[in-house]
């Protein structure tokens, strides 16, 4: 082969796989609800949006804590739903931001090691916000 026939294969190769990377990221746009998200931080505090299935999953919570939070003995995380599919943005739309669903608090400075549901979600827990 040419070295020009190369040349198109390459691009032919190249566009298609960035033709399956945008199909894949709009799926995912339009389903944002379908996995985990960090929308974003303001200062050491990540927001995560989570998936409206799971907004009282505490073992879901847990992997993600320890996905997000791996190697670090500081950590804050505002945890909310999404049921509107606003668009996201920080800081969040009221829209998001009137679904929280828990917070994280893990600071090694204070000694605090803390997880708190929402009151919103009803639970039977007596320490929500």
């Amino acid at each position: 082969m040419s070295p020009m026939t190369l040349s198109r294969l390459h691009c032919r190769a190249f566009a298609a796989l960035a033709a399956t990377l945008l199909t894949t990221v709009a799926a995912h746009a339009a389903t944002p609800n379908a996995t985990w998200t960090v929308a974003g931080r303001q200062g050491i505090i990540q927001m995560v949006i989570v998936p409206v299935d799971k907004a009282q999953d505490r073992a879901a919570y847990e992997q993600q804590i320890a996905a997000l939070c791996k190697g670090q003995e500081t950590c804050f995380i505002n945890f909310f739903t999404n049921s509107t599919n606003a668009a996201l943005a920080v800081p969040l739309p009221d829209a998001i931001a009137a679904e929280p669903t828990a917070l994280l608090r893990r600071s090694a400075k204070q000694g605090v090691n803390g997880f708190r549901w929402s009151c919103r979600l009803k639970r039977p827990e007596l320490d929500c916000f």
